[in-house]
């Protein structure tokens, strides 16, 4: 029930050995490593790099640790606490770890990481709470994640100073990789329901390919992701089931919304999302909005823009697409919601899409778009084309 603090010696650390240490099972049958509210349970120390290792191991029971000015007075990491170190995390499960509470911020549930620039690879967080990020919270960093599972964190939502923002991952300032990593579970998020991307002194930059946001929810913004400034790229990303928690009254982006931001989507799937706007993608007011090569399917907007809500976005394009039986409910949009923006929209397929008939549920443009060619557009109920194309 102590704090372990590993130093810099460039040793590689094992568990999941059976009791003869003969056989090993990092996943199946990790070390347990328990730790106690007063601190977080494993530490660093000295300037420990990517040469340092950490394998096999469960990591339970952490109540973090209280700092100021990462950026905010809080207590931080409650599992894995890496300020200004850099080790190779791997095969590892962060569970059971608390921060915060009713009266106190809590920052990263599960691991905190800031200024510095560790390895994640089949690390799962799971199981734990916190306000700003249940799982991670990461500020001023550049951290790289492979095959994670970040799953089923649960969001403190009694602190009034507070909202939760990112029941997954809540990431400030910092340029994040993450590769075919799960994000799903988390519940009642104000924004970012799954992560949320934002700003304190700077913007940030999140670089997806692969893996799956599924099954978050929020109140406002993003029940998948939420992303204010800086920059998005997402490849082959699945945005599943992310739904406005029954108590929102104007929720915008089911599967994903941004603004503010760069934004380039390609090759995603955005199914079973819903929102009161936008339910699949909602892109507003972003400095440029690129979608394409992307499937949106069975997304439900209350009002409009069930697959894609895009509004107000300085440039951007929308190619090779497939909108294909989404709905929006009162005001119509089904398929592509087009507003104040200009993009390109080439080489899409809008069908099957239903809704309200105040506006065409395969393409409702409210606005011109800069060029709209090779589109094939046909069975959505009402009209498949309303606007100005």
């Amino acid at each position: 029930n102590e704090v372990v603090t590993l130093d810099d010696r460039d040793l590689k650390f094992f568990g999941g050995y059976d009791s003869g240490y003969v056989t090993r099972d990092p996943l199946g049958d990790p070390t347990v490593i328990t730790g106690n509210l007063s601190n977080a349970v494993l530490r660093f120390a000295g300037s420990v790099g990517p040469d340092t290792e950490v394998d096999g191991f469960r990591i339970t029971g952490g109540g973090g640790v209280t700092f100021g000015g990462i950026p905010y007075f809080a207590k931080y990491g409650g599992g894995i606490v890496l300020n200004g170190h850099s080790p190779t995390l791997r095969n590892l499960e962060v569970t059971g770890n608390a921060v915060g509470d009713g009266s106190t911020l809590g920052c990263g549930g599960g691991i905190l990481i800031t200024n510095c620039s560790p390895v994640l690879e089949n690390v799962k967080v799971t199981g734990n709470s916190g306000i700003y990020g249940a799982g991670l919270f990461i500020y001023d960093a550049t951290p790289t994640l492979v095959d994670c599972e970040i799953s089923d964190n649960t969001v403190i939502t009694g602190n009034l100073s507070h909202p939760p923002l990112g029941g997954g991952v809540h990431i400030l300032d910092s340029v994040v990789a993450m590769t075919d990593c799960t994000v799903s579970g988390h519940l009642d998020s104000q924004d970012g329901g799954g992560v949320f991307v934002g700003g304190y002194n700077t913007s940030s930059s999140l670089d997806m390919t692969g893996g799956t946001v599924a099954g978050n929810t929020a109140s406002v913004n993003g029940a998948g992701i939420y992303v204010t400034g800086g920059v998005l790229d997402m490849r082959g990303v699945t945005l599943d089931g992310n739904a406005k928690t029954a108590s929102a009254s104007f929720m915008h982006g089911g599967g994903l919304f941004a603004t503010a931001a760069t934004v380039t989507l390609d090759s995603l799937v955005v199914t079973g999302n819903n929102a009161h706007i936008g339910a699949g993608l909602d892109l507003t007011t972003c400095t440029s909005a690129v979608v394409t090569n992307s499937v949106l399917s069975g997304n439900v907007a209350q009002f409009w823009g069930g697959g894609l809500n895009y509004d107000g976005n300085s440039a951007g394009s929308i190619d090779g697409n497939t909108f294909f039986g989404n709905d929006a409910t009162f005001s119509g949009g089904g398929g592509i919601y087009l507003n104040a923006s200009s993009p390109a929209i080439t080489n899409n397929i809008s069908a099957f899409n239903t809704g309200g008939v105040s506006n065409a549920n395969g393409m409702a443009l409210l606005s011109a778009p800069s060029s709209i060619s090779c589109n094939d557009v046909f069975g959505n109920a009402g009209a498949d084309y309303s606007g100005q194309p």
